[in-house]
């Protein structure tokens, strides 16, 4: 797996050169990229609302939150709110534009990030977003993404993946990142309980409970 310090670096290299929003040259689009546009995550937005009312959760923690540009706009009436980045200087930004919110600086790649997730959760019920994140990871540390998610104690994790289109490649560049189908080889997910719709066709957030075991599955029963 890539080191946190490795991690850490780029993707906040990432941020400072403006690589997502093209130099900061699309209209609109901040450096979180243009699957943060407000349209791209309106059906996360709805998604979450309704698990947050469906399911009474009390803590969603949003890894990666990057700089809020559609969070900021999800109701979070009567939830208590985390927003975890491995960025620093967005998390910096972010507890100064939304002082009632909470920031964490962590690397949910990286085993040290489990306790201070299971002290977040501390028993209540709690949904994890890690929406476009682990196609912009290597797969060994996207498994390891999931191992400490569902670590954490949480009740549900919303996490993005694609159905139909899986074109992982080993030598794909993190920051464009690839279509990862979880549900196929090398993460050979369970099955969610359910798919929503999110940004453009065929790519969705999932919803695994966490009670039920590991999301991670077996490859070898995976034809």
């Amino acid at each position: 797996p890539t080191s946190e310090w490795v991690r850490i670096s780029y993707f906040s290299t990432v941020y400072v050169l403006g690589y997502w929003a093209a130099k900061n040259k699309i209209p609109g689009v901040t450096e979180s990229g243009p699957g943060s546009t407000l349209d791209a995550a309106k059906n996360a937005i709805t998604t979450i609302e309704q698990l947050i009312r469906e399911f009474d959760i009390e803590l969603l923690i949003d890894a990666p939150c990057g700089d809020m540009t559609w969070m900021a706009s999800v109701d979070l009436r009567g939830v208590d709110y985390v927003g975890i980045d491995v960025v620093q200087s967005v998390i910096a930004s972010n507890m100064e534009t939304h002082p009632s919110l909470t920031f964490m600086a962590l690397d949910v790649a990286d085993p040290s990030s489990v306790d201070p997730l299971r002290r977040l959760v501390r028993g209540r019920r709690a949904l994890i977003l890690c929406r476009h994140l682990l196609f912009h990871l290597p797969v060994p540390d996207g498994r390891a993404v999931l191992r400490h998610l569902h670590a954490s104690g949480a009740s549900y994790l919303l996490t993005s993946t694609y159905v139909k289109a899986d074109d992982y490649d080993s030598s794909y560049i993190l920051a464009n990142g690839h279509r990862t189908n979880l549900l196929r080889r090398p993460y050979c997910a369970r099955d969610p309980a359910r798919l929503y719709l999110d940004a453009h066709a065929d790519q969705y957030l999932g919803l695994w409970e966490l009670g039920a075991g590991e999301v991670l599955g077996d490859c070898d029963e995976v034809l």
